[in-house]
């Protein structure tokens, strides 16, 4: 059975595949980038703010 895609609330992508967190989906690309951020990276932030975003969304 083939997965229907999702957006990543990170991207704004659509992709296959990456983890469902309560409201917000988050593909395995953009996973793999915030696992891989230190929070002295400027990208940390923007990383921060749209999983706050996520927080207070219903999909």
């Amino acid at each position: 059975m083939r997965e229907s895609m999702k957006v990543c609330k990170v991207c704004d992508q659509p992709k296959h595949e990456g983890l469902q967190l309560l409201y917000a989906f988050i593909c395995t690309d953009c996973e793999k980038e915030i696992i891989n951020t230190s929070p002295e990276e400027e990208r940390y932030d923007y990383y921060v703010e749209r999983l706050k975003a996520c927080s207070y969304q219903k999909q």
